[in-house]
């Protein structure tokens, strides 16, 4: 009886330590379908758009990802928030490691090189001729073997040559067509050639009496080709971060003060909290040069943030045009920013508008296509940070999986849920410290009680 007793009571602390609080909305004012394409279980991501980042002022508290089941029960989704990377490809040379075989001269000055690939099979896609000479021209023959007898062309009278008598101009290193090749025979033609020697032996002998001749005779060497190494190359295409992706984020409450004493421009707007790095001024006037200073509020009640001290300027005569009116900032998510300009009193800089760019954010989150998803955004009060495992969605983003793109629905939805006067002990429940402590609570009373229980059994038989 006492080992069926405890038995039990250690299934009811198993569940107790399972169960999932459902999510609680009663924060959040609004909520945005995520329309998610079909499919299995996969990285899932949507992009914000204006709208939406506009009521996150911060990731972790601001904002919640539900999963909604087919029983109408939602369950809070953990996710990460990434800004989108530019790439590029970058083409990248990794060395080959080879060895000479033999080394080969004919009779009518050609010179032939052979080569093997050595350590794990590679692909050799170029090759570099390193030379100590200069002002050369040369042609070179190369052929692939994968056995080191049988011999397949890959380039024929292959120009390489140093122009750098001249100026900076070389060439020593080229491309190979696709091979399977393990052997490689480089042929260097006529490597032996003749140069006019840099001196001049000149002899002075008189003439008739109408004037002198001078004849100038010049010597000729031999100058054998001399190459340091021959080197295989692998080429790569890697996609390399060249910035991040970036969008024009709309502005509102756009206006422009004069001030006479001192004499400055105040422009105000408000941005609504979006993420902001870039702001560039617009206006129809040239030639002129002008100090501002930017600032921005986190909210109407907050005080004036100092953001950037700098100069703008545009000048324009005729086709030439030299212009800095796009200020660069740190990263900010103000609710209003003010641009103050300090003046020339006798030409003022009139701006007709201001453009704010800032970085495009995604949500990640590892969701199901056949499940539905919903965005909720807090109020105005703050809210607790809740505690995601995202080590599963960190590593997957690690390994590249890719991600698939989930698409905002048109409209947002008022909560119904929504309670405006909150009790500030309702977010305390939300914290999983506390959820904790109240199971283990539970757990213990639960198991004292099934202790005296079993006691009383016992002392009955």
């Amino acid at each position: 009886m006492k080992r069926l007793l405890f038995h039990q009571v250690g299934i009811y602390a198993l569940a107790l330590t399972v169960v999932q609080a459902e999510f609680d909305s009663r924060e959040f004012q609004y909520s945005r379908r995520i329309e998610v394409p079909p499919g299995s279980e996969r990285l899932l991501g949507v992009n914000f758009d204006g709208e939406s980042i506009a009521r996150v002022h911060n990731f972790r508290t601001d904002l919640r990802l539900v999963e909604t089941s087919e029983s109408g029960s939602k369950t809070d989704v953990p996710f990460l928030t990434r800004s989108i990377p530019l790439t590029k490809p970058v083409t990248t040379r990794h060395p080959i490691e080879s060895r000479m075989v033999s080394f080969d001269k004919d009779g009518e000055d050609n010179l032939s090189i052979v080569s093997e690939l050595i350590g794990e099979k590679q692909t050799a896609s170029g090759l570099l001729i390193e030379s100590p000479m200069r002002d050369f021209e040369k042609h070179v023959d190369v052929s692939a073997s994968v056995d080191g007898k049988t011999w397949t062309t890959l380039l024929e009278n292959e120009l390489i040559f140093d122009y750098t008598q001249f100026a900076d101009f070389q060439k020593t290193r080229f491309a190979l067509p696709s091979n399977q090749g393990v052997f490689f025979k480089v042929t260097i033609k006529r490597c032996l050639d003749s140069a006019s020697s840099p001196f001049l032996e000149i002899t002075r002998s008189s003439g008739r009496s109408d004037g002198e001749m001078t004849e100038v005779h010049k010597s000729i060497r031999s100058r054998p080709f001399r190459i340091d190494k021959i080197s295989f190359y692998q080429t790569k295409v890697e996609e390399k971060i060249d910035g991040f992706k970036a969008m024009e984020y709309p502005v509102s409450d756009f206006g422009v003060t004069r001030e006479k004493d001192p004499a400055r421009t105040v422009i105000e707007w408000n941005s609504n909290g979006v993420p902001v790095s870039e702001i560039e001024l617009r206006t129809s006037q040239r030639n002129f040069r002008r100090s501002v200073t930017i600032e921005g509020k986190a909210s109407a009640d907050s005080n004036w943030e100092h953001l950037k001290r700098c100069d703008i300027y545009h000048y324009q005569l005729d086709s030439f045009i030299k212009s800095n009116l796009t200020i660069p900032i740190s990263e900010s998510q103000m609710s209003r920013y003010r641009i103050t300009v300090k003046e020339d009193p006798a030409t003022p800089v009139v701006f007709d508008r201001v453009v704010t760019t800032g970085p495009v954010y995604r949500v990640v989150w590892l969701g199901d296509g056949s499940k539905i998803y919903d965005a909720y955004f807090r109020a105005t009060q703050s809210g607790a940070q809740p505690d995601r495992d995202v080590n599963a969605l960190q590593a997957l983003l690690n390994e590249g999986f890719e991600v698939a793109s989930a698409n905002w629905a048109p409209e947002f939805s008022e909560n119904p849920k929504f309670q405006a006067d909150l009790a500030p002990q309702i977010s305390i429940v939300n914290r999983s410290a506390f959820l904790w402590g109240v199971i283990g609570l539970a757990v213990g009373i639960l198991i004292l009680i099934l202790f005296v229980t079993a006691r009383k059994i016992e002392d009955i038989e």
